[in-house]
């Protein structure tokens, strides 16, 4: 019986990559650490217009329109050389959406079919922006909306110290439900084309981990800590510097809603954050 770490269904868990970006580093980045981690997808980087925007700014929608298509046209030019200046050779297309941000990543993502990952920035930039900017949008971060709505797994990620060392390690969250151990299957293939550690975590804390699915799971899912505290703290607590945490979309007990770990990660995890979600 094999073990995640040795598991090779799924070698390539990704086969397309929808970035979304806003001017800021922290999307960026977002784009560039899907592309490490799945580094032969297709990637595709959008801009979305809210027209919210324009009317917060009271301005003129037509001239806004098209005075921001032609920014975030270009903003997504550069955007993609930087991509390629750092070394990802995948065919990179480009695409500027207008409406409400989720519904429109919401559009994008499920137009692309299966085995697709959606990379955003949190929302809470370290680093001062090197991509071109657009006027910052007055919408506020929205993250845990996006990971809610959409029907693909999603990176949130934090600015890494040594990007070009991303991830440094994988922390997986396990806890028995068939989310949970499908996001540790992908967290291995990862840390397996990443050749980098792979640390799979359970947590006592909250209503605890199915431990009698654990032992049946097939492939054997072998547990490298058993933490007493909550599992989103746990997760945490066991993420390293420039690491990665990847936990599943719906779970039982304390993976069981994005209100709970998924989403309580998502928002305060120091470190990005993969929520993988079944198809």
């Amino acid at each position: 019986m094999t073990s995640p770490r040795s598991n090779s269904a799924s070698t390539t868990p990704f086969e397309r990559i929808i970035c979304a970006l806003d001017g800021s580093m922290e999307a960026w980045e977002a784009a560039y650490q899907g592309c490490r981690i799945a580094p032969h997808a297709h990637v595709t980087l959008v801009y979305v217009l809210d027209p919210i925007d324009a009317t917060t700014r009271e301005a003129d929608y037509p001239s806004w329109v098209h005075e921001s298509r032609d920014a975030a046209s270009a903003m997504l030019t550069k955007a993609r050389g930087e991509l390629v200046n750092v070394g990802v050779s995948v065919p990179i297309d480009t695409t500027v959406e207008e409406g409400e941000i989720v519904a429109a990543l919401m559009y994008v993502s499920s137009s692309t079919g299966q085995r697709t990952l959606l990379t955003i920035g949190s929302g809470k930039e370290t680093k001062p922006a090197r991509v071109l900017h657009l006027p910052a949008p007055i919408r506020g971060p929205v993250p845990n909306w996006v990971v809610e709505a959409v029907d693909c797994s999603v990176l949130v990620a934090r600015c890494a110290t040594e990007l070009e060392r991303f991830p440094t390690s994988i922390v997986a969250g396990v806890d028995g439900s068939d989310p949970s151990l499908h996001a540790c299957h992908v967290a291995a293939a990862i840390a397996k084309q990443r050749g980098c550690k792979l640390l799979v975590v359970t947590a006592l804390g909250g209503k605890g981990p199915d431990l009698r699915a654990l032992e049946d799971a097939t492939p054997h899912i072998p547990i490298d800590r058993i933490d007493p505290n909550h599992p989103a703290d746990a997760l945490m607590q066991a993420a390293s510097e420039d690491g990665l945490i990847v936990v599943g979309n719906r779970g039982r007990h304390g993976f069981r809603s994005l209100g709970s770990v998924s989403g309580a990660v998502a928002d305060r995890s120091p470190v990005s954050v993969l929520v993988v979600r079944q198809t």
